[in-house]
């Protein structure tokens, strides 16, 4: 009967402590999207276009600036200003909370935030049994705390006091111990290679005999394994790409236009089991006239938006990712945009072989809705890829990055090599890339070459 109390009380206080901040959010959100909303309506009053994906414009445009303004304060929380005034806020108040460093620590787990937080991830032997837990603190006469969370849900769990030769330090993430526990154990055999070589149980319901090898891993130099991720669309690796695009021999005075491209690559976990990984380019155009004696153009080109849900782990062997794509008509100028609304699906699709990336990205996009008058757009995109990266993560790659207009039945197809390097300056990893690309089918007057140059700031968890 106490046992049967036990698990009705601790079932119920984790459901509590699930459900609160998810609440809370749900609430929060609800109120900055009203807010939001009533800023832009009178904006949206005077756009020509009613309505975007099935919600009406303000909805939409309201929903936009929310994830614009969460973004960028997600940017000012990297600051180091931002960073002193949290220290200064835990250090004077939340510091005196029972349990909050700990809950901290595991709630940013959940979140797939890895930080040190003081509570080491070891395994306590329980009875007969090892299972993950975190030191809390050490005690005097040779004694530790721990807490062991539950599963599947690691924020309920128990406090135990028991010998120091009771538990054994493992190097294993907080974040991938959390997800691990919230699986009922799935993903064991990958967390734990190499660490042990005796049982393990996580919890009463899980028990994993194994003698285990060396993770593969863990035996990959950090460079190569961001070189790997960034090849890869849909790794969970939040990143900010600085892309210089020049292509030169646009029409009969041989033109050149240049572009620069700000685009941001953020993933959400949504699940212990999915995955978004939202992707956008928002660029700045300069083009020169394709025809002598005629003026240049610059300015805001068009964004597009994709976001792929993603599953967490390959299934036998491939990662996919599957979404929408949009098109928003942002150009300054009538030159460097299509002036529509565009939408459409897009599929990215590849594997991952050792040092080799193979795969390919697709999508269609139609214009839905016009800024100005101009053709309708339905274009298909299709880009295979293939690249080989090394210990000391140099990459090399190869793909074409093809368009077909079905309005105009054209191609446009730029065959590229890239050759690229992860470095790190101070603690900050980062990518350089040098592509080079030669149209071998373009559009009358397109362009004949061209030349990247990519600097890619990595944010890994």
């Amino acid at each position: 009967m106490k046992r049967m109390l036990k698990f009705l009380r601790t079932t119920l206080v984790g459901g509590v402590l699930f459900l609160v901040p998810i609440i809370v959010l749900v609430v929060i959100l609800g109120k900055a999207l009203a807010i939001a909303h009533k800023l832009v309506d009178p904006l949206a009053e005077h756009l020509p276009v009613h309505s975007m994906i099935g919600l009406r414009t303000p909805i939409f445009l309201a929903i936009a600036i929310l994830v614009l303004f969460c973004f960028l304060a997600g940017v000012l929380a990297r600051s180091a200003l931002a960073k002193r005034l949290v220290r200064r806020l835990e250090t004077a108040v939340l510091a005196n909370v029972p349990g909050y460093e700990l809950f901290k620590g595991m709630g940013e787990s959940m979140l797939g935030v890895e930080k040190q937080t003081g509570h080491q991830v070891v395994l306590a032997r329980i009875e007969d049994a090892w299972q993950i837990a975190f030191l809390v603190e050490r005690l005097e006469g040779g004694h530790v705390a721990v807490f062991v969370p539950g599963a599947p849900n690691p924020l309920s769990g128990s406090v135990y006091f028991m010998t120091q030769d009771r538990i054994k330090a493992v190097d294993i993430p907080a974040a991938g111990a959390m997800k691990c526990l919230k699986r009922v154990g799935a993903g064991s055999n990958a967390l734990l290679r190499g660490l042990l070589t005796f049982s393990l149980t996580l919890g009463a319901a899980l028990a994993v005999p194994a003698v285990l090898a060396q993770p593969a891993e863990e035996e990959k130099p950090q460079a190569s394994k961001a070189a790997l991720d960034l090849h890869n669309p849909v790794a969970t690796l939040t990143s900010v790409h600085l892309q210089n695009d020049w292509d030169f021999g646009y029409g009969t005075a041989k033109a050149t236009a240049y572009t620069a491209s700000l685009i941001p690559v953020v993933p959400f976990s949504l699940s212990p089991d999915w995955n978004l990984i939202t992707r956008t380019v928002v660029p700045s155009i300069y083009a020169e006239s394709p025809l002598g004696g005629g003026g240049s153009h610059s300015g805001l080109g068009d964004i597009v938006a994709t976001i792929y849900l993603s599953p967490d782990q390959p299934m036998d062997g491939w990662y996919w990712g599957a979404g929408p794509g949009l098109i928003l008509p942002s150009a300054t100028d009538r030159v460097l945009g299509a002036g529509k609304w565009s939408a459409g699906p897009t599929v990215a699709v590849l594997r991952q072989d050792g040092p080799w990336t193979a795969g390919a990205l697709t999508g269609h996009a139609w214009s839905f809705a016009s800024t100005y008058a101009g053709p309708a757009v339905s274009t298909t995109y299709l880009q295979p890829f293939l690249s080989y990266s090394t210990s000391q993560g140099t990459t090399f790659g190869v793909d074409t990055p093809s368009q077909y207009d079905w309005k105009f039945r054209q191609w446009t197809v730029p065959l590229e090599a890239t050759i690229g390097q992860v470095l790190t300056i101070g603690r900050q990893q980062m990518e350089l890339d040098l592509t080079g690309r030669w149209y071998a089918e373009r559009a009358p007057g397109g362009p004949q070459w061209g030349l990247s140059l990519t600097l890619t700031f990595l944010f890994p968890k």
